[in-house]
């Protein structure tokens, strides 16, 4: 399953293509995380899951994924949260619908974008 290591809900990828794990104010190691990694886009984790739903990318290297991803949200518009429970609460049943709708098709445009390009190296 394509990003099947990204798909839990507290994971995203960074601004920089790095995973990014919310740990609740730490990290791994157990120190105390940073001012950004506390910031998270909810696009990502939407973009993400639409990546992961799909099937046909299942033979897909991380590294492509990625490059989708990057393509799909610079398609979109940031909407940035420091806890999940955030947009949970405050989204309406119409508006995550219409973040999902449009997530799909950013989706759809950056493998379509991604595998023309890929194809050309």
């Amino acid at each position: 399953m394509p990003f099947a290591n990204l798909l839990y809900t507290q994971d995203v990828l960074s601004q920089t293509g790095h995973l990014v794990t919310n740990c609740h104010g730490y990290d791994i190691a157990g120190g105390f995380m940073s001012f950004e990694t506390q910031i998270s886009n909810y696009y990502e984790k939407l973009v993400v899951e639409e990546l992961g739903r799909r099937e046909d990318l299942a033979d897909t290297s991380d590294d492509v994924l990625i490059d989708m991803a990057c393509v799909a949200l610079n398609q979109l518009p940031s909407r940035y949260y420091r806890y999940s429970v955030d947009m949970a609460f405050y989204l309406s049943a119409s508006e995550n619908q219409a973040m999902e709708a449009d997530v799909k098709s950013a989706v759809d445009h950056a493998i379509s974008f991604v595998q023309a390009h890929k194809s050309r190296a």
